[in-house]
C-alpha cells in the first residue's frame, strides 16, 4: 500500500506516460489526462502486485530464477553458481558471519522443512514403484530400499551422487529399478541371493 501511494506522488508530480510536467500536486490533479494516466499507472502496478515475480516463474518452469538450466542437485544454473562462489571467494567473512547467524535463527524451521521434503519424496518414490518388497512382500515403508536390478549401484551412485530420489523422480521413475526391504536387500549384497527365493520355489513346485 505503501509503495503505490509513493508511485502515485510521483506520476502526478511528473507524468512520464502523458509526458506532462507539472510543478505541482495541484496542477496534476486538475488536468483530466493527468488523473487518467496516475490510474493507468495504479492499475498496472495492481496487476503486477497480483503476478508472480519473475523468478517464481522461472522456478515453476523448473530452470535457474534466470532463466537458464539447473545443475543436477542444484537449485541455480552454472553461471549463478559460480557467480556465488566468486562472490564468496571475495566476502568470505561476511559470508561465514551471515551464515552463522542464519544458522542458528532458523536451525530448527529449517531442519524440519528438510525432514519434510525428504519423507515426502521418498514416500512418492516408494508409491511409485509398489510400495512393497519385491521378494518377501513386505509392506513397512521404513524396511523398505531402492535396489538395482542390474547390480550396477554403485556406478550408479558415483554418477548422481546421493540423490537417488530426485534422479528417480526427475527421470519419471525408470525401469531397472525395485523395492526390496532391509534384510532382502542386504542378503542379496553380501551372499549373492536371498533365503526367501529358495522358499518362494518351493512353494511354487508344491503347487
Amino acid at each position: 500500500m505503501i509503495l503505490m501511494i509513493t508511485v502515485v506522488c510521483i506520476v502526478m508530480v511528473n507524468c512520464v506516460m502523458c509526458a506532462i510536467n507539472t510543478t505541482s500536486q495541484e496542477e496534476s490533479v486538475a488536468s483530466v489526462q493527468g488523473v487518467s494516466c496516475v490510474m493507468r499507472w495504479m492499475k498496472w502496478l495492481r496487476s503486477m502486485i497480483q503476478k508472480p515475480d519473475w523468478r517464481n516463474r522461472n522456478k515453476l518452469k523448473g530452470l535457474c530464477f534466470c532463466g537458464r538450466e539447473l545443475i543436477f542437485g542444484y537449485k541455480t544454473c552454472a553461471t549463478c553458481r559460480n557467480k556465488s562462489r566468486e562472490y564468496t571467494y571475495k566476502n568470505h567473512a561476511e559470508v561465514k558471519r551471515r551464515h552463522k547467524e542464519a544458522y542458528y535463527r532458523d536451525h530448527e524451521k529449517n531442519l524440519l522443512k528438510r525432514r519434510h521434503y525428504g519423507m515426502k519424496l521418498r514416500n512418492e518414490v516408494l508409491s511409485a514403484y509398489g510400495s512393497c518388497c519385491t521378494c518377501c512382500g513386505e509392506t513397512v515403508k521404513e524396511f523398505l530400499q531402492i535396489d538395482h536390478i542390474n547390480n550396477d549401484g554403485a556406478k550408479h551412485r558415483k554418477a548422481v551422487g546421493n540423490y537417488i530420489y530426485n534422479w528417480l523422480k526427475q527421470n519419471n521413475y525408470p525401469q531397472g529399478f525395485r523395492l526390496l526391504c532391509a534384510n532382502c536387500n542386504w542378503s542379496r549384497g553380501v551372499y549373492g541371493h536371498c533365503p526367501h527365493e529358495k522358499v518362494n520355489d518351493s512353494e511354487t513346485r508344491v503347487l
